[in-house]
């Protein structure tokens, strides 16, 4: 369903139905039983690897299938499942806060006042050159003259996602949260306001990263119609279906949930207050890109259901599973608190299996 391995046709909700964790688990049991005799190998060990949701499919398949596998490696892998994260983006700000405690407290200046151009509607006055540079900057595709409610939730989600994604590959890209927090909290020009220092980050966030808005040429939607018409379209040369995005946001809403949304501590984020990014605005988007019957109680449903399926989330269910996680992932602190025994700095039991807590943010040992 991802990468080379789709289906030809399209990826309407009838296709896209076959998208679950259980039909991957069989796919897989399916794949070694067929290596296994085809090579002569019904004798060898054979070990399962996997980093993030490919990390869940790892030690969800050493759980369910521990007579075709001797053990299973999973890196960064989010096991405990939940409608939302509200961990999520704390972490985010925790790691920011370790960097450059100026560059967290600019970032949340700069949103403060983007805030005040919005609500206000201070774009249709004095304030317009500014309000064109942000759309300009930010490569939005709309004017953010009189916004409503939902669009300024998507403009600060973009922002939010572009940290987030800087902040959780840190190191694997040219940009790293060190240099862009220089740009935004050193900048050359002293006059600059937090938003010219928050803007001045973001566009370089955007040029890095590979899912860049400024590399694809294409200009970010900031209406929901715009949108969900992009997360809609089935065809397989779309560009929601060939980056897997409609994908993703599939599995997503259909089980494994934890939305990242803001409903969490919002003094150790400068993202925003809890209102920012709700649930619903998340769920809106499910239903708007699949139809009928994905609204917010059906999608909770779904996920629960899912927990049901595969059991607790607790890293000593299964045996033999090696769980790699980053000391700064946002992943950690709720992975451990759905474990009775809590892993050590560097590393710890946990029945059967062991928990290495890496240097880095993620599973890969950088800084």
């Amino acid at each position: 369903m991802f990468c080379w391995s789709r289906n030809r046709s399209n990826f309407t909700v009838e296709t896209l139905r076959f998208l679950t964790v259980s039909q991957a688990l069989e796919d897989i049991a399916v794949f070694v039983a067929f290596i296994r005799k085809r090579f002569k190998l019904e004798k060898n060990k054979l070990f399962v690897f996997g980093a993030s949701y490919g990390g869940t499919l790892a030690a969800l398949f050493r759980r369910k299938y521990p007579h075709l596998t001797d053990a299973a490696v999973a890196m960064s892998a989010p096991m405990k499942r939940d409608y939302e994260n509200k961990d999520f983006l704390p972490s985010i700000g925790k790691k920011l806060k370790k960097t450059d405690i100026m560059c967290y407290k600019q970032i949340e200046l700069g949103l403060r006042q983007a805030t005040r151009l919005l609500e206000n509607h201070i774009c249709n006055k004095r304030e317009l050159p500014l309000c064109n540079k942000i759309r300009e900057n930010l490569g939005l595709c709309s004017s953010l003259k009189g916004m409503t409610p939902l669009e300024r939730r998507l403009f600060f989600g973009t922002i939010a996602k572009d940290f987030t994604f800087l902040t959780e590959y840190n190191g694997l890209l040219n940009a790293t949260v060190k240099n862009i927090c220089d740009v935004i909290a050193h900048p050359n020009i002293a006059a600059w306001s937090p938003l010219d220092k928050l803007l001045a980050g973001d566009i370089v966030i955007s040029k890095e990263l590979f899912m860049s808005k400024v590399r694809s040429g294409e200009c970010l939607p900031t209406k929901k119609q715009d949108i969900c018409e992009y997360l809609s379209n089935v065809t397989i040369k779309h560009n929601a279906v060939a980056t897997g995005k409609r994908q993703r946001l599939w599995q997503s809403c259909s089980e494994l949930g934890s939305f990242p949304t803001s409903n969490g501590d919002s003094k150790q984020h400068p993202f925003g207050g809890v209102d920012v990014l709700p649930f619903s605005y998340f769920a809106d988007f499910c239903y708007c890109a699949f139809g009928h019957p994905l609204t917010s109680p059906f999608i909770k449903q779904r996920i629960d259901a899912f927990t049901r399926t595969f059991g607790p989330s607790s890293l000593s269910i299964g045996t033999k599973i090696i769980y790699s996680i980053g000391e700064d992932d946002p992943r950690l602190q709720r992975e451990l608190r759905s474990t009775e025994k809590l892993a050590s700095k560097c590393s710890k039991h946990v029945d059967e299996n062991r928990i290495f807590i890496a240097k880095g943010f993620r599973y890969f040992p950088h800084t």
